[in-house]
């Protein structure tokens, strides 16, 4: 389906939205019940994997880096973030040198 198709079908519907996706069914959970809100260690392999998947566009300075983490949780608290940079350090997934950062990933 196309994106305008699928603006279409959302901005058609009347009342509750019905998924028009037959893939989604009662054997899914409902929205509602899975956690909006991932734990630390949640994160921090949410982190890797988009560490991953950026190749060569990797945050090569500390600050792109935290700044990164932070926009991939929005309203996170710094100290989440300082966090999940020790971890990443601590795991030797990332290597800070002065406030470059280098990755072993």
């Amino acid at each position: 389906m196309s994106l305008k198709d699928k603006f279409r079908v959302v901005l058609n519907q009347r009342g509750d939205f019905k998924c028009p996706n037959p893939s989604r069914g009662a054997d899914s959970p409902p929205a509602a019940t899975q956690n909006p809100r991932p734990g630390p260690e949640a994160k921090f392999q949410l982190v890797v994997e988009n560490l991953v998947a950026r190749k060569a566009a990797k945050p090569r300075t500390l600050k792109t880096l935290t700044n990164s983490i932070a926009t991939l949780f929005p309203g996170i608290a710094s100290a989440e973030v300082e966090a999940i940079v020790a971890a990443l350090q601590a795991s030797g997934k990332v290597q800070l040198h002065d406030s470059k950062v280098s990755y072993q990933l």
